[in-house]
Formats: C-alpha cells, structure tokens, sequence
C-alpha cells in the first residue's frame, strides 16, 4: 500500500494542467490509477522478469484503441504510463498504468489481451457528483469488485 500512495503521490503533481476544462479544480483531483498483478493457481508472481515464470510478454493492454505491450516502460503523447514496478511492500511485481485525469466522468474499459486469444476487460466508471466529489466503481469482466477509489487495484490469476 505504500507504494500505490508513493505512485498516487508523484504522479499527481504531473498529471493535472489548469488550463484543462478551464477550472482551478481541476488541480486538487487525483489522477485515475490502475495496478494488476498476475499470478498462478499457486500465487506465483508471474511479472517478476527475473523468474522461469514471467508471463509480461505474453499480453498486451489496450486502453482508447492503443495498445501498450507490457515488457518495456513507456509514457504516450497524453502522458499515460504503462510501467511495470515492484511493489516492496509484498514482495511482487505489478503493472502499473495511470496518469489519467482525475477531473472528468468516465465509462471506460481496459482489455488485456492474452496470447492464446482470451481477454479480460476492466472497467472504470465515474460520475463528478459535487466538489472534489464522484462516484468511482470498478469492474473485472463485468463483476463489480466493490472498490471506489481513483485506483483500481486487480489481482489476475492465469
């Protein structure tokens, strides 16, 4: 958990421009955030690189018609990361994809793209209730999973 706020903490200072939606609010909202460890039946880290078990070049993410491959780190033209990290506090590695503007309503989807042709799809939906507030609700493959946070935070088993 220390290094998800660390990420939400760093990344907000890069993610907002004030100029945008042209509203000096837009400054305070965290940017949309979203982590996803992979494991095995055995909860085997399947994105630790140094391991027999990485599986990062065997999907790609796909987010407004882009895809991201998972086994480099990169930033696009809109600032979004797709970032495959360490997270210390449990000993696992995550993939890491954020920067999204925090201010704005969503009803967006995520698919990860597996080499044997299955998909799983993530879905975020927010809806800008009142000053610094929303509603945030996250789905996995049309499974509402209960959290309502600016992060998502999945854990996939292949």
């Amino acid at each position: 958990m220390t290094l998800l706020l660390s990420i939400i903490l760093a990344t907000t200072f890069f993610a907002c421009d004030s100029s945008e939606e042209g509203n000096a609010q837009f400054d305070n909202w965290y940017p949309i955030e979203l982590l996803i460890y992979i494991q095995d039946e055995n909860a085997v880290d399947l994105l630790n690189y140094d391991s027999s078990y990485y599986i990062g070049n065997d999907f790609s993410f796909e987010y407004e018609g882009k895809k991201y491959n998972v086994e480099r780190n990169i930033s696009d033209e809109k600032g979004y990361n797709l970032l495959l990290i360490k997270d210390n506090d449990n000993n696992k590695y995550c993939v890491y994809f954020g920067k999204l503007n925090g201010y704005k309503d969503y009803d967006d989807t995520f698919t990860i793209r597996w080499k044997d042709g299955k998909e799983d799809k993530i879905r975020f939906y927010r809806k800008i209730t009142g000053s610094l507030q929303s509603e945030d609700k996250w789905f996995l493959n049309d499974v509402d999973t209960k959290q309502s946070s600016p992060y998502g935070i999945f854990t996939l088993t292949r």
